[in-house]
C-alpha cells in the first residue's frame, strides 16, 4: 500500500502518500470513505502529508490533488516555453469540502511536488515543511542497443501560477 490514513483528535484526517504508484488514487478514496464512517460523516480538515514523496506516476498525483481541489489548475508541462500540457481540477472530491493542510519536506519530489504547488496556488491548503527536492522535468526514455537507455528532458512541470518545479522547489 502506498497510502496510510487515520483519524486525528478533533475529526482531522490524516493522509499519508509515501508515493504516487498504480492505485494510490483508489487508496485515498477507500481510506476517505472509511474515515468519514469512523467520524460519522464529520471530517473537519484534512492534512495530507508528502513528507518524503520520492514522487512517481504523475496521473496518481493528479487525480489525489483533484479529490482536494473542486476546480482550477493542476499543472501544465511546457516545451520550449511553450504549454503541451494544461491539467485542471474537477468539481467535487473526498476532502474538497473541508479545510486542508500539507506537509512537505526536502525529499518531496516531482508528482509531489506538483500536487503540493496545485493545492497551494489554488489557495486551497497551507504548505508546510522545508523546500521540496525540486526535481520538475518531464522526460523521456530512449532506448539503445544493448539494453542500455537514454533519459532525455523534453519539457518542464509548472504550477498553475507558473512556478517552475524544477530547480527551485
Amino acid at each position: 500500500p502506498s497510502v496510510a490514513a487515520r483519524m486525528l483528535e478533533g475529526n482531522i484526517a490524516y493522509v499519508r502518500v509515501k508515493q504516487f504508484q498504480e492505485h494510490s488514487h483508489d487508496e485515498v478514496v477507500a481510506a476517505a470513505a472509511r474515515l468519514r464512517a469512523e467520524a460519522k460523516g464529520k471530517i473537519l480538515g484534512v492534512v495530507l502529508d508528502l513528507r518524503n514523496n520520492p514522487g512517481g506516476l504523475v496521473d496518481e498525483a493528479v487525480e489525489i490533488a483533484d479529490e482536494i481541489l473542486s476546480s482550477g489548475g493542476i499543472y501544465t508541462t511546457r516545451h520550449r516555453g511553450q504549454v503541451i500540457d494544461d491539467v485542471k481540477a474537477k468539481a467535487g472530491g473526498a476532502f474538497a469540502d473541508v479545510p486542508a493542510g500539507t506537509l512537505v519536506n526536502e525529499y518531496a519530489a516531482s508528482a509531489s511536488e506538483l500536487g503540493a504547488g496545485a493545492l497551494q496556488d489554488n489557495k486551497r491548503t497551507i504548505v508546510v515543511g522545508a523546500n521540496t527536492f525540486s526535481k520538475g522535468s518531464v522526460q523521456a526514455i530512449i532506448g539503445l542497443p544493448g539494453g542500455a537507455g537514454l533519459r532525455l528532458t523534453i519539457a518542464r512541470y509548472y504550477t498553475p501560477s507558473g512556478h517552475a518545479i524544477q530547480g527551485d522547489g
